[in-house]
């Protein structure tokens, strides 16, 4: 996504042609959609909560699929010639978008998704006695060194404010992205 990204802010870092990266697009966002269902139906996961993980990430991958198709809507529909896609504009302001309003609520939407993570991301890193004694290679008084693995923790919980950094960054430059096509 970041790639993408990237190419649509400046044309000179795009590659590939863009009906892939649309296909990708729609299929991260079916992935998404289903993992959803299923984890709302409480067979993945175990909890109904679970499904608003992928909330965020079903809006990102319909909002990058809306910014390489409503630019192709709008070169199509307005009859001055085709456009295929945002990676063969010259940069992310040239493009127009035949779905205003779309544009605008997927980009609240993203803003609104950055401002939660950046609400919910601790200022100051969790202490030992904060994690109840299990850390990195870090004792916890009992004999035994508990350690946390790559492969067993879950994305992100290896250096949550990093990750959430990262969340807050691409959600912030989506936004902007959108907001250039309106």
């Amino acid at each position: 996504m970041g790639m993408a990204m990237a190419g649509m802010l400046a044309s000179r870092l795009a590659f590939g042609n863009s009906r892939v990266w649309e296909t990708l697009f729609a299929v991260a966002a079916l992935w998404f959609v289903v993992r959803g269902a299923l984890a709302f139906r409480g067979a993945v996961g175990g909890t109904r909560a679970a499904a608003s993980h992928h909330v965020p990430y079903i809006l990102a991958s319909v909002a990058m699929l809306y910014m390489y198709l409503a630019p192709i809507a709008a070169a199509s529909s307005s009859g001055g010639g085709a456009m295929s896609g945002m990676s063969d504009a010259s940069d992310a302001s040239t493009a127009a978008s035949r779905y205003p309003l779309l544009g605008l609520v997927l980009a609240v939407s993203m803003v609104a998704y950055a401002v939660l993570i950046a609400d919910r991301t601790p200022l100051a890193a969790p202490t030992l006695a904060d994690s109840g004694g299990i850390g990195i290679g870090i004792g916890t008084g009992s004999g035994t060194t508990p350690r946390i693995s790559a492969a067993s923790a879950p994305c992100g919980q290896l250096a949550p404010r990093a990750a959430n950094c990262c969340h807050i960054a691409m959600g912030v430059t989506m936004a902007y992205l959108l907001v250039v096509m309106l």
